[in-house]
């Protein structure tokens, strides 16, 4: 169930959910770096340049752009910080998309 327009209207304006977002962003960005130390120097590039200029790619406001987002801006005002599985995981859906990352193919047995 999508959210109103109104509603995607309030996310957007509202910065302490762009913060939000975007610290999930830098999370996730970190949890890449991480996960796969053979990421080859474009890849680097990529997630460092995505972090200084973390803004550009307005996540917050694609994030609820997107169909599937529920979360109703009264619920995420009641308890933001609850709100973070919700926010990770659109995060996750949406930042190859956004950015280009291409995910390293899994290790060959």
């Amino acid at each position: 169930m999508a959210i109103s327009p109104l509603q995607i209207n309030a996310f957007e304006v509202v910065e302490s959910f762009n913060d939000q977002v975007d610290g999930a962003v830098r999370q996730y960005i970190l949890y890449l770096n991480n996960q796969h130390p053979d990421l080859d120097q474009g890849q680097r590039t990529l997630l460092s340049n995505v972090n200084r200029s973390i803004s550009t790619y307005q996540f917050g406001a694609n994030i609820v752009a997107d169909t599937t987002w529920s979360l109703t801006y009264d619920a995420w005002a009641a308890d933001p910080a609850a709100a973070n599985p919700v926010i990770t995981s659109g995060v996750q859906a949406v930042f190859n998309f956004l950015t280009g990352y291409a995910p390293p193919p899994p290790p060959a047995p």
